[in-house]
């Protein structure tokens, strides 16, 4: 199903300066797919928050992504994501984070390990981006019976 607001997007965390070439493979897959992937600095990602919960991609392969990624973690990332405001999928070569057993269980944080299939990453994250945003919500007690109407003699 399509969102409320009628746009399927994943944000994604621009470590670098120019983007890497990831970037543009996961692009051409997501478009395949009717999601737009966005390329976002930090700071800008910190304030485009709102009250709906963003989908953020980063992929750490080297040392200094790595580094941009801890600091902002440090200052933003961490407490988003305690708060359920953000959903990130964190593609690295690098371990999980600290975190990662208390976001996970509100499907918050999903690790994928480096060197990977990109095609691979792509429909894992697809599929639970499209899984998280359906919609048709049910009520978690079930519908209500309803009884016949009474028939008065």
């Amino acid at each position: 199903m399509v969102r409320p607001d009628g746009m399927n997007y994943i944000f994604y965390l621009q470590l670098t300066e120019s983007l890497p070439g990831e970037f543009f493979e996961f692009h051409k897959f997501f478009s395949k797919v009717g999601v737009k992937l966005v390329p976002v600095k930090a700071k800008d990602f910190s304030e485009m928050m709102d009250g709906t919960k963003k989908h953020l991609l980063v992929v750490c392969k080297d040392m200094q992504s790595q580094k941009v990624f801890e600091r902002y973690r440090s200052q933003f990332l961490d407490y988003a994501l305690l708060n359920n405001k953000v959903c990130l999928f964190h593609v690295t070569s690098f371990s999980r984070i600290h975190i990662a057993h208390k976001v996970e269980q509100t499907y918050g944080y999903f690790y994928k390990r480096l060197p990977a299939h990109y095609k691979e990453l792509s429909r894992f994250i697809a599929y639970t981006f499209f899984k998280q945003i359906r919609v048709d919500r049910k009520w978690p007690g079930g519908k209500r019976s309803k009884l016949p109407p009474l028939h008065k003699n």
